[in-house]
């Protein structure tokens, strides 16, 4: 009897509750990263002199909107590399799985996967996290710009360190890489030239 194809292998992952997952997801990575952020915030806009207020419309269309994309990037994520450890699990196999067993497959694989991604996301996201709310508070405190330090053998990294880049746009980028040591620090108005346009790189 002919093992499952790649089309049972979409099947089982399109029947898997990913309403559930994502929802359970985005309730434990919200709360996780609002968390954070806030705490972060809190200690720079202190160290600023400012008063940070976590529940400020702008905090909350930014965290909703944050939230709500890392979520579908994490399922999108998350699909592909099941999808790839179940099609290795296949190769290895000595005799081909029927679609029951498939299924089975799919449900330890995926609790195996959940496990180890959710260690990853923690440790990924946390310095994004630390840095929206630093940069967030600095806006509170008066701040526009921010000095970029960063450099970790990465080309992208070396290129950024020592740059200076307006708030909004080191909130879309506020790490590189998994385990990036980017970090911003503000840049008052007032000490640089009348003429100063931001290094903002294009994206």
């Amino acid at each position: 009897m002919p093992g499952p194809t790649l089309s049972d292998v979409r099947a089982a992952l399109d029947s898997f509750d990913w309403d559930k997952w994502r929802k359970d997801l985005a309730g434990q990575y919200g709360e996780w990263y609002e968390g954070t952020l806030h705490d972060a915030a809190s200690k720079a806009a202190r160290e600023y002199h400012a008063t940070w207020h976590d529940d400020s419309p702008f905090v909350r269309r930014f965290a909703n909107a944050y939230i709500g994309e890392r979520i579908r990037q994490i399922e999108a994520t998350t699909r592909e590399k099941v999808a790839a450890i179940i099609a290795k699990r296949f190769e290895d196999a000595e005799q081909g799985l029927s679609v029951t067993e498939l299924g089975e497959v799919l449900k330890k694989t995926f609790a195996e996967f959940s496990r180890s991604r959710a260690q990853t996301i923690a440790r990924t996201e946390t310095a994004m996290a630390i840095n929206h709310g630093r940069l967030m508070a600095y806006a509170v405190a008066g701040f526009e710009f921010v000095l970029v330090s960063d450099g970790d053998h990465d080309e992208k990294c070396d290129r950024a360190h020592g740059q200076i880049w307006s708030i909004t746009y080191a909130l879309a980028h506020p790490i590189q890489h998994p385990n990036c040591v980017r970090r911003f620090s503000p840049v008052a108005r007032e000490t640089l030239p009348e003429d100063f346009t931001p290094d903002d790189p294009e994206d």
